[in-house]
């Protein structure tokens, strides 16, 4: 992938294929024993705590990309598994205080995100429009995710050489709510390093912007 000296004008270009390649998750970013986690179900989430360290501080346009970023080596990655019904993803979510959980598939594929706005009614209402034969306890979790080929991404080496204004323009020219932020495990491989929220990027610009 090309860095920053490549960008027109300041602006990232992602360029990793997500449609063509797997990513997974990285091994130091979910509980060694997912069962201390299942809420009296099937384990919905994978976490080594309940509450993630979060970084709450104002940010420059000139800043380090990274420090926007939430870096699955540092903060721990809130997951749930892909087959998981919304019920469960809503208590997840609540337990977790997390709006984002990471979809897996088989424990360690990452197939998507979920957010808390794609747990909101009219996206079910919509989902079961188009499935007459679901009903709402069937939904789940990946009938609603954004799947990985929908979101852009970058390689964590680019964003280490970018600045917080690369990826303001990238968010704007994409109108994009998440950025993966993955690296190469493989030929076809990829381990999802960590993610962007646009909605962090921009809370933390607010004075700036």
């Amino acid at each position: 992938m090309e860095g920053v000296n490549d960008m027109n004008a300041g602006l990232l270009v992602p360029r990793v294929p997500t449609a063509a390649v797997i990513i997974r998750l990285s091994v130091g970013a979910t509980s060694g024993n997912p069962s201390d986690h299942s809420f009296g179900f099937r384990p919905a989430v994978s976490v080594a705590s309940l509450r993630a360290a979060r970084k709450h501080h104002l940010v420059r346009l000139t800043d380090p990309a990274r420090c926007v970023v939430t870096d699955f080596s540092e903060e721990q990655a809130f997951t749930i598994a892909d087959d998981c019904g919304i019920d469960q993803a809503s208590i997840a979510m609540f337990r977790c205080g997390a709006h984002t959980l990471v979809a897996l598939r088989d424990e360690a594929t990452v197939v998507g995100l979920l957010s808390s706005e794609n747990l909101e009614g009219s996206r079910i209402r919509r989902f079961l429009d188009d499935h007459p034969s679901h009903t709402l306890e069937e939904v789940r979790v990946r009938d609603l995710l954004v799947p990985c080929k929908e979101l852009p991404a970058l390689e964590w080496d680019t964003i280490q050489r970018a600045r917080v204004r690369d990826l303001l323009y990238l968010v704007e020219a994409t109108d994009c709510a998440y950025l993966l932020i993955v690296e190469a495990a493989g030929p076809k491989t990829m381990v999802l390093r960590g993610l962007l929220s646009r909605a962090r990027l921009l809370r933390a610009l607010e004075p700036s912007i």
